[in-house]
């Protein structure tokens, strides 16, 4: 396969060639001052290597990756049938602009994580992975376009939208917990966040053999807690709490551009229910009071009719006339 022309990342499907290990056994530690790979250059790199009976461990210490340090643990069994891949990762000090150019983060992030993976090329090692890495973030900055969006057309309609409104593009956040979930390789991803009183689920994938990531993601404000001790970087009205917001963030890894944006048809969906329960139905007989006011009374009725059936409320239930309650029946 050829790398994108946005520079993505690039894990051929050609046989790796292990059958090799198998003839010799090995032992040793090697050190450099610079390693330079086709998509990343490292600084100072240190490893300790064992090979026996086609039985690969390696300890790999690497300084300068995305401006922090990894250490790498590295069991690889050559006889398997496909060949098994394990890796323990740690990483501290590293830099999310660096790291994830294209999803808006801006500050240092250590990660702890395990990767378990069977196959016989890189692509397929990475298409058959299950494990995760958690990711860690002290202090740092977001772009909040992609949240402000969608909450403004929602908070608007509710008239709500006044705080929201006033968020910078960009906001600064005191703690970041996340982790990236590998279930079933490359079909099979989930990524959960929580940047202060923000929480973000995404599912979908992010595929090593090209770059490309395609994931749908549900933002959810956290209800204000006496009880929780998180920083409420994103101000909200309370009303506007503990709904799911749905974005889609499509892309390369090799874009510059912010490849999140609005899900238009769940957006659409979430309006209507929003519109329908607590703030939105408060609205909704708003409205239709201001009708009765302003309307003649032939046009009332049909109003009325139309706003209940925007707004999800109940038609009241139909009044009989006192004076005919007790009249005898034709």
């Amino acid at each position: 396969e050829e790398a994108s022309a946005e520079g993505g990342p690039l894990l051929p499907d050609d046989p790796l060639g292990l059958e090799v290990l198998e003839s010799f056994d090995a032992r040793g530690r090697l050190r450099a001052d610079a390693v330079v790979l086709e998509q990343l250059a490292l600084g100072a790199t240190t490893v300790e290597l064992t090979l026996e009976a086609g039985r690969l461990d390696a300890q790999v210490r690497a300084d300068r990756v995305y401006g922090g340090a990894v250490d790498i643990a590295v069991d690889l069994d050559a006889t398997a049938d496909p060949p098994r891949l394990v890796l323990e990762l740690e990483g501290a000090g590293l830099r999310a602009a660096e790291l994830a150019p294209t999803l808006g983060f801006v500050g240092p992030l250590a990660l702890d994580g395990r990767i378990e993976a069977r196959g016989d090329t890189p692509a397929a090692l990475a298409r058959n992975a299950t494990g995760g890495i958690e990711l860690v973030g002290d202090g740092g900055s977001l772009d909040a376009t992609p949240v402000k969006a969608p909450m403004l057309q929602v908070a608007r309609l509710l008239d709500r939208g006044e705080r929201i409104a006033r968020w910078p593009d960009r906001l600064a956040y005191e703690e970041l917990r996340g982790a990236w979930v590998l279930t079933d390789g490359l079909d099979g991803q989930r990524l959960d966040f929580r940047v202060d009183n923000l929480a973000l689920d995404a599912v979908g994938g992010l595929d090593p053999t090209t770059g490309a990531f395609d994931f749908r993601v549900g933002a959810v404000f956290l209800e204000a807690l006496a009880e929780q001790a998180i920083a409420r970087t994103f101000d909200v009205d309370p009303e506007l709490e503990g709904i799911r917001w749905p974005l889609r963030c499509l892309g390369d890894l090799g874009d510059e551009a912010n490849p999140c944006a609005v899900d238009q048809e769940a957006v659409g969906r979430v309006v209507a229910d929003v519109l329908r329960t607590g703030a939105g139905a408060a609205v909704g007989e708003k409205l239709e009071r201001e009708l009765d006011e302003r309307l003649p009374a032939e046009l009332r009725e049909p109003a009325r009719q139309l706003l209940r059936g925007l707004f999800g409320r109940p038609a009241p239930e139909p009044q009989e006339d006192p004076a005919t309650e007790d009249a005898p029946p034709p």
